[in-house]
């Protein structure tokens, strides 16, 4: 489906990164969005939105570049959709504008491109340097707001969760897997422009983003979320403590004892009693 292709990374790559972020997948209307902005409200945890780091050509020479053509306004970039931004320069402008909402400033976005480089002496186009970006991107963020973790949103992108377990090997899933008749119906009305357009298509790519990423997920850090019904948000049996203190207050102001407080402490650790009953299982 157009918009839907993903780069293969089936192999795992022969390096890793120390940090222990918490990355957030699921077909597209899932309710990502909704579980991002949740994790995010807690006070250890800062996290992003999808950050679209396969599609541009290059996270090097070419983002620097668009960041210059958006501080003069060029007309390339004119818009914000696909129909008005010159498809040479979409997938990068779109890059930037979601590592601006994730609260990185353009500078810092360019500084972290230009040191991560000069270390590499690459134009960041390969699997290994994109990564490493979204690394520098995570943990500059995490450290800028005094954070213990940090996410973002992988989206389909959980298709290749045993590449990115590889990658992180302290990282923690959470794969939203939302009602698939509720997820067709969204697709169908809500944005018809991008998304599926038969029920057929939908029914298809939903079972693919579910059965998929069973077959490489990492034991005891992998929890998948199920949403049913008209509902937006992951119910609350399927969350527990992975290791974050029970905070009164987060980032935002104080929190009331309720379902916000209670649900970012429950979703994050859900993944380990998750993974050692399936280690069980395994096992048996």
């Amino acid at each position: 489906m157009p918009g839907f292709a993903i780069p293969c990374v089936s192999n795992c790559p022969p390096f890793t990164l120390p940090s222990n972020p918490v990355l957030l997948g699921g077909e597209n209307r899932s309710g990502t969005t909704l579980l991002s902005v949740l994790l995010d409200s807690h006070c250890d945890l800062v996290v992003g939105p999808e950050l679209d780091f396969t599609e541009p050509v290059d996270l090097g020479p070419h983002i620097l570049a668009v960041c210059d053509m958006i501080d003069v306004h060029d007309s390339r970039l004119a818009g914000a959709t696909k129909d008005t931004v010159d498809p040479d320069w979409y997938d990068g402008a779109h890059f930037v504008l979601q590592c601006e909402r994730f609260g990185l400033e353009r500078d810092d976005l360019r500084n972290l491109v230009v040191d991560l480089m000069t270390k590499r002496g690459t134009d960041l186009s390969a699997l290994e340097d994109r990564c490493r970006l979204i690394d520098s991107i995570g943990e500059f963020r995490r450290k800028q707001m005094g954070a213990r973790r940090w996410g973002m949103k992988l989206q389909r992108r959980i298709l290749d969760v045993g590449t990115y377990a590889a990658i992180w090997p302290r990282a923690h899933f959470i794969h939203i897997i939302r009602d698939g008749r509720d997820l067709a119906a969204s697709h169908l009305k809500t944005v018809p422009e991008w998304g599926y357009r038969t029920v057929a298509q939908a029914a298809h790519g939903w079972l693919d983003v579910v059965t998929g990423p069973r077959q490489a997920a990492p034991d005891g850090r992998y929890l998948e979320a199920a949403v049913r019904g008209s509902g937006h948000a992951p119910p609350r049996n399927h969350q527990t403590n992975a290791g974050l203190p029970s905070p009164a207050v987060g980032r935002g102001g104080p929190e009331p004892r309720g379902a916000r407080t209670r649900a970012v402490q429950q979703t994050l650790g859900a993944s380990r009693r998750a993974g050692r009953k399936q280690a069980s299982a395994h096992r048996a």
